[in-house]
């Protein structure tokens, strides 16, 4: 399938084999405290898709599951030619909005970021726990005010 045809779509990556290559139109989300841009992905974790903070310079991407902050080498990278950041707060979601993962069959979790001493952090919305979640410091941390990527 041909990335000019479709609105978005994820692009697997394994940083333990050859399918190690970041694509040059990924979404630059924000950087971390190092200064290393990051990008959004998504990631399995304990059979859940859960939204990825992707750092390309560390080989590394990171979610947020259970209070902690897991570092994962097997992830998709998210494609989109047409998006804009959304300001929302307590779990509300736009029309258009990214869906990154899920935690059940009626229950999405939505790709966001949120700035966390002074970087942008990307991570979930769970629009039943009216938060967002995201990893930094080895942790999960949650915010009320966020924005959510959505299509344009």
């Amino acid at each position: 399938m041909s990335a000019d045809n479709v609105a978005f779509l994820w692009l697997e990556r394994d940083m333990n084999s050859e399918n190690n290559i970041f694509p040059d139109s990924m979404i630059t989300a924000g950087e971390d405290v190092d200064g290393n841009e990051f990008c959004i992905g998504r990631a399995l974790v304990n059979k859940v898709m859960i939204p990825a903070k992707v750092v390309p310079k560390k080989n590394i991407a990171y979610v947020v599951n259970d209070g902690e902050q897991i570092a994962v080498k097997k992830f998709d990278i998210l494609y989109v030619k047409q998006y804009k950041w959304v300001p929302c707060a307590d779990g509300e979601v736009p029309k258009g909005a990214i869906v990154g993962g899920e935690v059940s069959d009626d229950e999405k979790i939505y790709i966001e970021r949120a700035e966390h001493e002074g970087v942008k952090v990307v991570g979930k919305v769970h629009p039943k726990l009216k938060k967002l979640f995201i990893p930094y410091g080895g942790k999960e941390i949650a915010y009320n005010h966020y924005e959510i990527l959505v299509l344009h």
